[in-house]
């Protein structure tokens, strides 16, 4: 009996969790579901021997409609800032971690002020930049035959680095 209540209870833990994983598509299927109740003529539900459904619980279908409709904005815009807030934290961070030939490089962004600078191709430091998504890759052909590539680095950490170069500088200066 007591290996039954187990597995009983092992099986409740894998559906609360398939449904907090899932928590999103449920709220939006509630919504959309309650919704229609909700909006759709009354000869339909008649049609289908539901109207009496619909006249008893229309308050409590528009409260779950509500409910989850809100729920769901709550969860996209939860989802959204965290994605915003991990990829400008990270990119922030690694503006901080940045090694001497990954500063040299940056640099020639901020003296030549401009968002476009010429790499070779076969520099790797450069792809360490865009692994660490500071810059990214000109969608051009190659610029020349020595295989150079132009790279753009992102308006917002041009304006960080031109407001605040000391980032730079003191790497370039401190590993002279």
């Amino acid at each position: 009996m007591m290996e039954f209540f187990g597995k009983v209870i092992e099986n409740l833990t894998q559906v609360v969790d398939l449904l907090k994983s899932n928590l999103l598509s449920i709220c939006i299927s509630l919504a959309i579901f309650c919704g229609f109740i909700l909006i759709l003529p009354e000869s339909l539900f008649s049609h289908f021997y539901l109207s009496d459904l619909r006249r008893n619980y229309i308050t409590i279908i528009g409260a779950i409609a509500f409910t989850s409709l809100f729920i769901t904005i709550i969860l996209i815009l939860y989802r959204i800032l965290k994605l915003l807030y991990l990829y400008i934290r990270g990119s922030y961070f690694e503006l901080y971690r940045l090694t001497f030939e990954e500063c040299n490089r940056v640099n020639h962004f901020i003296s030549n002020k401009s968002l476009t600078a010429t790499f070779n191709t076969t520099d790797g430091v450069v792809y360490m930049l865009q692994d660490k998504g500071l810059i990214y890759k000109a969608q051009s052909v190659m610029v020349a035959e020595h295989y150079e590539q132009d790279s753009h680095i992102y308006r917002w950490i041009y304006s960080k680095l031109t407001k605040y170069p000391e980032l730079i500088t003191e790497k370039i200066k401190n590993s002279k």
